[in-house]
């Protein structure tokens, strides 16, 4: 069952705060009450409500017997002094508007407010603050401080004290305050002070060296006092203050760090003197000796001190004082909240307490009059279910059923007050539809209909009386609107890739009941009041989304929008080569068989990688086939990266966008073949270096110098300030070929000046020409190395384009898509032909990665792929022989049409393109 426990903070309930029984309220008829107020104030008054005094000030020194100064809401930077009095039969009295929404004085000032001499005053719902003292009260009588927040002082700045009573007061009331502050004392009764009555209070200390301390001052009564301290005392009876009553309290120690790092010791909960004894009656309270700081037992302090003795349990107290015989010692389970301390539930102070003790109040500073909590065992006397403490520990009236919380002006609401079962019986309701309307009072909770003809937020004050005295407000709220259509709405942002952040709702004058939105990609349509949620299209591509709305009108309507998914564009980031799969030694540890995948995850990557780019090959144990990297999560498509025949070792390079958790799929059409993939570089949105794409330029060829490879034999390549390639350039784009190879073996290109990388980029057999793709890092001179593993080979490098951070373009990759494939239309191209082929890419692409492959070759020969409209260069892209397939990544520009060439050195073969990418200025 909701409790309401801490509750003056929550802006979602209001509480109606009752007139305390027995306190002296003044008539408010005609020249019975004086105002004072922020506006159309006048410093001299009169203090009517039509003009009312400027100050709280001027308002005390002008105020007579029997009258009542209503202070309205603001800061009121001033010291308030009281020194008029009123009588027993017309006593005079300052109200603040109440401890939920007090009107502040203080502030600033060394004392907020003084009584000095005054008699028969009561100020209540007052924020008091000093940097001293911020209450005085000095050679008063019967003055009553009632529902105020009282705080002084600060850590760098202790005040003597939080509330004095000093002078010798007679008949002091002290009653439902919240009083804290950084003290020496927060609440100090001083010598002399007679009929002290301090009921009701939360009284909370920070690192003071006391928290209340009553001194010379006999016959006080403490009576369900909430009392909080770090160091010092709880709460100490010192000097001649016998005859006390100390019942119904709570006792406990603070729980913050500071006590750790700043108590000397322990603090005591309650103390009193040997001269304090005679007559003293202590019973029924609630101590916690244990402090906690930073989440752990700091220790424990003393529970009580007699007469200059400790005592750590209620047992050995009572036998040596015989006080306290009812008296508790555990955690009373406190929450601190703006308004003071409250108990939660399970707290072993409720319904505990002694109804019959001497200063005990009907309800406590939030209006909560006694209840009986049903779960509980009823363990006090006097009707046996008083509460320890400052707050009775009460139930909620629980929330009523509105039918609609968003309407159009002069629409119907029915607002039906809660009929949950309560502690103490509901015996009428009143409904305050906030508008200025006449309220509606029922003694059942029957449903109410009411329209609103304005616009407007309008606060529904829900008002439940209970048996037992209390009047508990809940305050929905209802928002009137011009009225509309209901207009579907769907916005989209772009998170990663192809996720996106999908925000889909309606906007109407009534409520909306139910959105949907089918993402029109097959996957299942997303449904709630309000959507705002994460969705990723499996590939990119033009979709129809649907979002369907209803509102609490009973209409319902749907938006169809077209919506493209594409990928954002990105900046490269090269990386050392870095090996991310071997079946060989990780992952399946087995080679990929017919049919199967694998996913390859890329955990190292940051947050927005767009696509990377991986250098894969194939380690075929038997059987031919072909690999098709894509993204993870994804659709795979019916493309091609590499090609392997049985027991070949078939590298390329692969740029494929990522997909679930940054990962890539690889699938293997047929036969058993072990994958192995290094990472090269990656994109990302937002960041990165940008590619230039050059026309093809040759960089090396040992044949010309008759300088082959030779086994473990390295070779520097200067890249930058070659072939297009400036200083600064980051990375190459080079096609490297080994060839005339004396054995199989493998070659590796890396940045010079840095550490040889444990991966290969192209493997090779005896006599074999492989080339492949290489996008690889610059040293810092802007030269790479290249390493010949086995045997003695021929090395050929051609460079196709360059990464810096001045570069002209990004990259965008695109789901893998075939641009051209010549065994379709069964015109093979032939020696010395060329084909063109359109990039499909949108107009302004640079460039484009393709994946480029012969198959079916009649002879051997070359490919060499270039820019539309531009002259042929003397490089080649992919080597073969005849019947043998292979493929080779292709980064190259495009003609001013978008379009590239493919020429074919000799005889005939089947060309196949397929783009995985293009790149925009």
């Amino acid at each position: 069952m909701p409790r309401l426990t801490g509750l003056a903070g929550s802006a979602a309930l209001a509480l109606a705060v009752l007139t305390p029984a027995g306190s002296a309220v003044a008539a408010d008829g005609p020249g019975d009450t004086l105002y004072v107020a922020k506006a159309n104030c006048s410093p001299t008054g009169p203090g009517t409500k039509a003009q009312p005094f400027c100050t709280v000030q001027a308002a005390a020194d002008a105020v007579q017997p029997g009258q009542t100064v209503k202070v309205g809401p603001g800061n009121y930077a001033e010291q308030v002094s009281l020194t008029r009095s009123g009588t027993a039969d017309h006593p005079i009295t300052f109200d603040g508007g109440g401890i939920l929404a007090p009107a502040r004085i203080g502030a600033t000032q060394q004392h907020g407010l003084t009584v000095t001499g005054a008699a028969y005053v009561t100020v209540r719902g007052f924020l008091v603050n000093g940097t001293a003292e911020a209450v005085v009260l000095d050679h008063t009588d019967h003055v009553t401080l009632d529902g105020n927040r009282i705080g002084a002082g600060s850590l760098s700045n202790m005040a003597p004290a939080t509330v004095r009573l000093t002078g010798g007061p007679t008949a002091t009331t002290l009653s439902r305050n919240h009083v804290y502050g950084s003290s020496y004392r927060t609440v100090s009764v001083e010598a002399g002070a007679t009929g002290t009555v301090l009921t009701g209070n939360s009284v909370i200390s920070y690192a003071s060296a006391d928290t209340v301390v009553v001194t010379d001052a006999p016959g006080t009564v403490i009576t369900n006092n909430s009392v909080q301290t770090d160091c010092g005392t709880a709460l100490s009876l010192a000097g001649s203050s016998a005859g006390a009553t100390v019942a119904n309290n709570i006792l406990a120690g603070g729980d913050r760090a500071i006590v750790a790092a700043v108590c000397d010791q322990l603090p005591t909960k309650l103390a009193v003197a040997a001269t304090a004894e005679a007559g003293t009656r202590v019973s029924y309270n609630l101590l916690n000796p244990y402090v906690s700081a930073y989440g752990g037992t700091f220790g424990r302090g003393t529970a009580y001190r007699w007469g200059g003795k400790d005592f750590s349990t209620v047992a050995d107290f009572t036998t040596a004082s015989g006080q306290g015989a009812h008296d508790l010692i555990a955690d009373p389970k406190l929450s601190v909240s703006p308004t003071g301390m409250s108990v939660q539930a399970g707290s072993p102070a409720i319904d505990s307490g002694d109804a019959d003790a001497p200063g005990v109040l009907d309800a406590d500073f939030l209006g909560h009059h006694v209840v009986d909590d049903p779960d509980v065992p009823n363990t006090g006397p006097g009707g046996g279910y008083r509460d320890r403490g400052a707050q009775e520990f009460t139930d909620s009236p629980g929330w009523p059923a509105l039918s609609s919380r968003t309407v159009p002006t002069d629409s119907p609401v029915t607002v039906t007050p809660a009929t949950d079962p309560m502690w103490s019986p509901a015996v009428s309701y009143r409904i305050d539809f906030g508008d200025g309307s006449t309220p509606v009072t029922e003694d059942k909770p029957l449903p109410v209909t009411h329209s609103w003809p304005a616009t407007g937020t309008y606060q529904v004050a829900v008002t439940t009386y209970r048996a037992n005295g209390d009047a508990l407000t809940v305050t929905p709220s209802v928002q009137v609107n011009t009225p509309g259509p209901l207009v579907p709405h769907f916005d989209p942002y772009q998170r990663d890739g192809l996720t996106y952040t999908v925000s889909a709702y309606g906007t109407s004058p009534w409520d909306v009941t139910a959105t949907a939105v089918d993402f029109g990609d097959g996957s299942q349509p997303a449904s709630g009041p309000y959507l705002y949620v994460d969705h990723t299209w499996p590939s990119p591509g033009d979709y129809q989304v649907t979002v369907t709305v209803t509102d609490a009108g009973g209409r319902t309507e749907k938006l169809v929008k077209p919506f493209h998914v594409d990928y954002h564009r990105s900046g490269y980031h090269p990386v050392t080569p870095t090996r991310v799969m071997d079946t060989r030694t990780s992952g399946l540890n087995r080679p990929l068989g017919t049919g199967e995948s694998l996913t390859i995850p890329l955990d190292q990557l940051p947050a927005h990688v767009t696509a990377v780019v991986l250098n894969v090959t194939a380690v075929s144990e038997w059987g031919g086939g072909y690999l098709t990297v894509y993204p993870a999560g994804g659709d795979r498509p019916s493309t091609s990266n590499l090609n392997f025949r049985a027991g070949a070792t078939v590298p390329n390079l692969v740029t494929v966008p990522v997909g679930h958790q940054n990962g890539v799929s690889v699938y293997n059409f047929a036969g058993n073949t072990h994958v192995v993939a290094d990472l090269l570089g990656y994109y990302t949105e937002g960041s990165g270096d940008r590619f230039t794409a050059l026309a093809p330029a040759r960089l090396l060829d040992t044949r010309a110098s008759g300088r082959a490879l030779g086994a473990g034999g390295e070779q520097t390549l200067q890249v930058t300030g070659r072939g297009g390639v400036p200083a600064g350039a980051t990375a190459a784009v080079l096609n490297v070929t080994g060839t005339r190879s004396t054995s199989g073996g493998y070659l590796t290109v890396y940045p010079t000046g840095q550490a040889r990388p444990g991966t290969s980029n192209l493997n090779f057999t005896a006599g074999q020409t492989v080339p492949n793709q290489v996008v690889v890092p610059l040293g810092a001179d802007g030269k790479v190395t290249l390493y010949n593993r086995f045997g003695s080979t021929d090395v050929v490098v051609d460079v196709f384009g360059y990464y810096s951070p001045t570069g002209d373009s990004l990259f965008v990759p695109v789901r893998p898509t075939r641009l051209a494939d010549t065994r379709r239309s069964g015109n093979p191209l032939g020696t010395g032909g060329t084909l063109t082929v359109p990039g499909g890419t949108p107009a302004g692409a640079t460039g484009a990665v393709l994946n480029v492959t012969s198959t079916a070759a009649t002879t051997g020969g070359y490919l060499t792929v270039w820019a539309h409209g531009t002259p042929r260069p003397g490089t080649s892209n992919l080597n073969f022989t005849a019947d043998q397939t292979v493929p080779n990544h292709v980064t190259t520009p495009l003609g001013a049409d978008g379009s590239f060439d493919v020429y074919n050195f000799a005889g005939s073969t089947q060309v196949v393109a397929d783009l995985f990418g293009f790149f925009l200025k």
